[in-house]
């Protein structure tokens, strides 16, 4: 992943955010550490799915992060906790 990485949130992520409560802040550090993991040609588009296992949200809950990968800015489409039942 590039040096510098810009992180966008849609409306729709902005909202989900505000109504989970889920600190923006938590989101982008997931996909700082999720970009050390993976390398990424600079001229791709692509989608990622990153389940962050740390409980950020009030709700005590992992959280579902969907985004897109284009060159060097990633924009958070939809981030939202898992349902309860869900076993790690």
């Amino acid at each position: 992943m590039p040096k510098s990485l810009n992180v966008k949130f849609s409306r729709h992520a902005k909202r989900r955010l505000k109504l989970y409560r889920i600190d923006d802040r938590d989101i982008i550090d997931e996909i700082q550490l999720w970009s050390k993991q993976h390398t990424v040609v600079s001229k791709s588009k692509f989608q990622i799915s990153i389940l962050a296992k740390g409980k950020y949200s009030k709700l005590k809950l992992p959280i579902r992060i969907v985004a897109t990968v284009i060159k060097t800015e990633v924009l958070i489409i939809t981030a939202y906790p898992l349902k309860k039942g869900r076993k790690l």
